[in-house]
């Protein structure tokens, strides 16, 4: 087992700086002004109180506004302020955006418009992402839909377009779950067994410990499979049927794996689960069954890839906000 921790464990910690791989100093929460988007906010003031980070709202629109008539159309009190920064970012079209005067509350026109309006899309993505990158440690947080959109087949047109440019680290929240309250009692880590998805391992076991939650990894290993694995992976035996043989030598593994990447086994109550069937689906369903609060996974940054359908399936049905952590190329390249 030494030999090959030797092989992944060293690369992967060179590439790992204290950034990506735990500390979250800020968090950043874009808003429109519709009910979709202040859907996040639970979630991010969680976040926020768990990792002590300060919370900045971005307010996304077609113009500069006033302060003060930014705050009260974004529907915030003085209590929501309280400790807040607020920022503006402007860009965004205003049949989306939620503006003044925009229809916020009916599903926005998904029939393609005007290279205008995916040009102010493009747009906000990137001020949304300048402002995460200019920011110490940050980690966004974005309802999935905004405008009235709550369809679980496709994501907004602002967070279709974050996607595409691969933030580092993102948590979706899916606007269905209401301005509840957020605890963190149950998180699920998906990890397939490759390098990418031991970038995700740091911030979960630093979070769960932080919050105090369980953390569940389940490796989903798929019967077949025609995707070529990374360099470094570490795949499920291959006969399920016999688990006498190579299940107990691999879950061993597995374990030390992903705890000499997180926190010590003591700081947090940690368990693998192993099951069979499509990715996504298995993921989704069980973050369900099991009622969990936050559902962690890693992936390559390619939003529009056929390959990563089951990262979409996992946002759009597990039914408990998603974190996406963003494995760097180089690192994932280098196995």
């Amino acid at each position: 087992m030494n030999a090959v921790l030797r092989d992944w464990q060293g690369p992967l910690r060179q590439q790992l700086t204290a950034e990506e791989a735990y500390r979250v100093d800020t968090i950043v929460v874009p808003l429109d002004g519709s009910r979709g988007t202040k859907m996040a906010l639970p979630v991010a003031r969680t976040l926020a109180q768990v990792e002590r980070a300060t919370l900045h709202l971005a307010y996304v629109g077609e113009r500069e506004l006033d302060p003060r008539r930014a705050w009260q159309h974004l529907g915030l009190s003085d209590e929501d302020l309280d400790g807040v920064v607020l920022q503006q970012l402007t860009g965004m079209p205003s049949r989306v955006s939620g503006i003044p005067g925009s229809p916020t509350e009916r599903p926005a026109d998904t029939s393609p418009g005007p290279e205008t309006e995916n040009g102010k899309l493009e747009a906000a993505a990137e001020a949304i992402l300048r402002l995460v990158h200019s920011l110490p440690a940050a980690l966004l947080v974005m309802s999935t839909h905004s405008a009235g959109q709550h369809s679980r087949a496709t994501l907004g047109p602002l967070v279709d377009a974050v996607l595409r440019s691969a933030p580092t680290r993102i948590v979706l929240v899916n606007p269905e779950r209401g301005e509840v309250s957020w605890p963190i009692h149950r998180v699920v880590l998906a990890h397939d067994g490759s390098p990418t998805s031991d970038f995700a391992i740091p911030l979960t076991a630093d979070l769960a410990q932080r919050a105090g939650a369980e953390v569940t990894a389940l490796h989903v290993a798929a019967r077949k499979s025609s995707r070529a694995m990374e360099p470094g992976s570490l795949p499920a035996p291959r006969y399920l049927d016999q688990p006498q043989h190579e299940w107990p030598r691999w879950a061993g593994e597995f374990v030390e794996r992903m705890m000499a990447l997180g926190a010590p086994p003591a700081a947090v109550n940690f368990k693998l689960l192993v099951t069979g069937g499509q990715p996504g689906s298995e993921i989704a369903q069980f973050t369900r069954d099991h009622h969990a609060d936050l559902a962690v996974v890693a992936w390559h940054g390619h939003w529009q890839a056929q390959r990563l359908g089951a990262v979409k399936v996992v946002v759009r049905r597990a039914g408990c906000p998603v974190l996406l952590i963003c494995a760097p190329q180089k690192a994932v390249a280098s196995g």
